[in-house]
């Protein structure tokens, strides 16, 4: 890691009032770093952590985009302003929660602040901008053995490169009209085997830190920034931040789809106002289908209903185990009760796909050194 990059890190101050609308905890952005990007002890491998040239810290959470309009960008699932889609038509869908967890590497090594950052325009070479990943930090963050082969890490190598065929759509305005312009997901993707890095740019990312930083800043209703008695910009939330990077090593992919999709929607709301002792999210089981591509492909594709409702089994009660064993949504709301995976009513079938699910929590607990949402989300 470079050291002046390490440091700006390390030491940005937090924010004296938390800025989240949706009441999640501030952290300063040191706090993201694994334990596995920390660790400099050499190893007998010629190729050690201390030689990876330029390696680059790892989120400790995958943050995914919680705040409007932006809620999709990194998903398939078409809005007018910010989705991706593949260059050539596949039946297969890529698993997106591990592009999530890139943008978080992103994310740490170019924090963007709304306070002095000019987020109408786009510096010079920013889309451009390159990260390394030390290959054995990324396994260790995910949950995967030391020793792990090589065709698990050719693998994981082919999954990284392979967002490469991923294009980023945009909406942009130019000079009052809106236009549509694609950015590519991943490029210039190297693998250097003498360091065991990857490196890649990722200009759609590059493009989105700056956009969701922008709907951060909350507005009144003449549109100007509204701002705390000491200058300061009121900011909202936008990114969940309670799936840990241990998840990115199921093979159940609608499951971790699902899990993000309840975490986030459960961060979206926030905790109990008005008084009130209890917060109730709900959400209807054919939102969590729409929402996610490859569930949503699966279940059409299912030729009659109890093979449909075999689909929806094997993804919601995969995960439910999931939002228990992956997330820190047990840790993050008091008393939170989710969905049983052992519950059949809690597990959606065709006849039932309109109905409401109910998740409930008395509050947030307030914790440090997880989420990324008081500074440079």
């Amino acid at each position: 890691m470079n050291k002046n990059n390490e440091q700006k890190i390390i030491n940005y101050r937090k924010p004296k009032e938390c800025t989240s609308s949706s009441d999640i905890p501030s952290f300063d952005q040191g706090s993201l770093l694994t334990h596995a990007t920390l660790d400099q002890k050499k190893k007998k491998s010629y190729r050690t952590r201390s030689g990876a040239k330029g390696a680059d810290p790892l989120p400790k959470r995958i943050p995914i985009i919680s705040r409007e309009p932006w809620l999709g960008a990194i998903s398939f699932k078409k809005n007018k302003y910010a989705y991706m889609r593949q260059k050539e038509d596949s039946e297969k869908i890529p698993e997106i929660q591990s592009l999530r967890f890139l943008f978080g590497v992103f994310l740490l090594k170019f924090p963007v602040d709304a306070e002095t950052d000019d987020l109408e325009k786009i510096p010079d070479g920013w889309l451009d901008q390159t990260v390394t990943i030390y290959l054995p930090d990324y396994t260790k963050a995910i949950g995967l053995r030391d020793n792990i082969g090589s065709d698990s890490v050719n693998a994981i190598i082919n999954k990284i490169s392979g967002y490469a065929n991923l294009i980023g759509v945009v909406c942009e305005r130019e000079s009052g009209l809106a236009t549509y312009k694609e950015y590519p997901v991943i490029k210039d993707f190297n693998h250097d085997r003498s360091d065991n890095t990857i490196t890649f740019a990722s200009p759609y990312i590059m493009w989105l830190i700056r956009k969701v930083e922008s709907a951060r800043i909350i507005i009144d209703k003449k549109g100007e920034p509204i701002r705390y008695e000491n200058g300061k910009l009121k900011l909202s939330a936008a990114y969940s931040c309670q799936l840990k990077p241990e998840i990115l090593k199921e093979k159940n992919h609608k499951a971790v789809e699902i899990a993000g999709i309840f975490a986030t929607l459960t961060d979206r709301a926030g905790s109990p106002k008005n008084g009130k002792k209890e917060k109730v999210v709900n959400i209807r089981f054919s939102e969590v289908v729409n929402r996610n591509e490859e569930l949503k492909v699966a279940y059409e594709k299912a030729p009659n209903d109890s093979k449909k409702d075999r689909v929806l089994e094997r993804g919601f009660k995969k995960g439910y185990e999931l939002l228990r064993e992956r997330t820190d949504l047990r840790d993050s709301y008091r008393n939170i009760k989710l969905p049983d995976p052992q519950n059949k009513k809690c597990i959606p079938t065709t006849a039932r796909i309109n109905e409401v699910l109910r998740i409930t929590h008395e509050g947030k607990i307030r914790r440090r050194g997880i989420d990324i949402n008081e500074k440079g989300a």
